[in-house]
């Protein structure tokens, strides 16, 4: 994955607005990816000011990603852009994965975070999808009441960049 801060890649966060997903668009803001934020809730539009208001490069869609009609809606935005997916962060939306993965497949990097509250064995039908690729796939942790934030995205981002590192090592 090139993290060259002249050209910076994509990571699409879908799903519900929360404090974990800020701190994973921060996170990532801080690897130099641009932020797609996809949200139907209402949340959507404070935390891409917010994002936008830290300096961060964000932007907000306001799409149900469970119909057809969304996922169309998203997905012509990011092919419009020209920018690679280089990270997915999902938490429903299956079909929005079918419609994405393959630009994903087609640049054979990146890695699909699978958020806790998304359908179990989710990550394994993606998984499957893009076995043979260098693409990594990984469930997120379960978040608790009790969780920080903050270090929680720090970790799960960290983690996903060592295993970004491994798989390209493998592929080599």
């Amino acid at each position: 994955m090139d993290y060259d801060t002249e050209s910076a890649a994509l990571a699409v966060i879908a799903g519900p607005t929360s404090p974990v997903a800020i701190a994973l668009a921060r996170q990532l803001s801080a690897w130099q990816f641009d932020l797609l934020l996809v949200s139907q809730d209402e949340g959507l539009d404070w935390m891409t000011r917010l994002l936008q208001s830290e300096g961060r490069a964000a932007e907000g869609i306001k799409a149900d990603l469970r119909t057809s009609v969304g996922v169309s809606i998203v997905h012509e935005e990011i092919v419009g852009r020209g920018e690679q997916v280089q990270v997915l962060i999902l938490g429903n939306g299956l079909a929005f994965a079918r419609r994405l993965l393959p630009l994903m497949i087609r640049a054979d990097s990146g890695s699909v975070l699978i958020t806790d509250d998304a359908p179990i064995g989710l990550e394994r039908v993606i998984g499957e999808r893009l076995r043979g690729t260098s693409i990594t796939v990984a469930r997120l942790a379960p978040v608790t009441p009790d969780t920080d934030p903050e270090e929680y995205a720090s970790r799960a981002i960290d983690a996903m960049m060592v295993a970004e590192v491994q798989a390209l090592s493998r592929a080599l």
